[in-house]
């Protein structure tokens, strides 16, 4: 059951003439990752986006807009970005967990042998990937090439609201595009595979404490917060450093069956430490909030504009009655800018 339903849903994105296929112990077909395939992340791009720009957008922003009497369309539409980061990073974490043990490469791994990773490619100079592989790196580019389309339009259309850390934000997005592509053409899937599970359990955690700030639940927020920077140590600053940096590290690219192979391993590479950085400035920016929290009593959120924080810390998504003072502020946030 489990291979005919992914079958029906990636048949006609994946194979417009299918290459010689064979069976894993599952069931779940396996074959070699082509350019042509990754048109399957355009059409999860534009389904996050309808999310984003429609359904979400227009049913909640505009609602609340109509509720509250004022135009919140900037701190709505954070929320809706949110809400929407969460429903994806969760989706992506329950479907990995479904197929990832079931893979022999990653069982090697955590018995001890890392080189299993890699051991299909340099052999044989590409890897096979199974359905659930392959739909679930899909999902994870759709999901980027839409975050790098609504970072950018957030930046534009609300200058005086944009993010603190709207830079590396852009940074990390136009990286992520750029090494799974290359990552799922060039046959370095499985390491993406692991970059993208280690980043998806902080980001749960991230997008929770986001969604609960920006409705104003700060005592939740206190409670979530220390789970969050746990989640994101662990994971980012750990696992990622030990399970892929140090095994990419000790890889010798030099092994690489082609030259163009070479090159796309040691752009990955920099990537990868590119996302390293970014890690170590996030962590940076949550050790703040902890101190401000536990030294200052209060919970700004460094990633977000002042305006944001001074709107939300103030008043909150659940208080309509002193909603009417919020349209005021970014009005006139506006019309400075303007």
């Amino acid at each position: 059951m489990k291979s005919r339903v992914l079958d029906a849903l990636v048949d006609g994105a994946f194979h417009s003439q299918r290459t010689i296929w064979f069976h894993t112990h599952d069931g779940d077909a396996e074959d070699v990752p082509q350019w042509h395939e990754i048109k399957l992340a355009v059409l999860f791009m534009l389904f996050f986006s309808f999310l984003r720009g429609y359904l979400f957008g227009k049913l909640m922003v505009e609602r609340m807009g109509d509720y509250l009497g004022v135009m919140v369309d900037s701190i709505a539409l954070k929320l809706v970005n949110q809400a929407i980061s969460f429903w994806m990073h969760m989706v992506s974490t329950v479907w990995a967990v479904w197929w990832l043990p079931e893979e022999p490469w990653f069982q090697a791994m955590l018995h001890g042998h890392p080189e299993a990773i890699w051991e299909d490619l340099f052999k044989n100079g590409h890897i096979q990937m199974t359905m659930s592989f392959k739909v679930f790196y899909m999902i994870h580019l759709g999901y980027q090439l839409h975050a790098l389309r609504a970072t950018i339009q957030e930046g534009r259309a609300f200058t005086h609201d944009r993010r603190a850390d709207y830079a590396q934000m852009m940074v990390h997005h136009v990286v992520a595009v750029l090494i799974m592509i290359i990552s799922y053409v060039m046959g370095f899937g499985r390491m993406g595979s692991l970059v993208m599970v280690l980043h998806n359990v902080s980001d749960i955690a991230v997008c929770i404490c986001k969604i609960a700030k920006l409705l104003g639940l700060d005592r939740l927020v206190l409670y979530l917060f220390p789970v969050m920077i746990l989640c994101w140590f662990v994971t980012r600053l750990v696992m990622y450093p030990y399970y892929v940096l140090w095994n990419t590290y000790q890889v010798p690219f030099t092994k690489a069956p082609t030259v163009l192979m070479m090159v796309a391993f040691v752009v990955c590479e920099a990537g990868l430490f590119i996302f390293l950085a970014l890690n170590l400035y996030w962590f940076g920016k949550f050790l703040h909030m902890a101190w401000n929290i536990i030294f200052h009593g209060n919970s700004i959120d460094l990633t977000e504009s002042n305006l944001t924080n001074e709107v939300v810390d103030k008043y909150g998504l659940w208080n309509k009655n002193r909603w009417w003072e919020v349209g005021a502020s970014i009005n006139a946030a506006s019309d400075e800018c303007s």
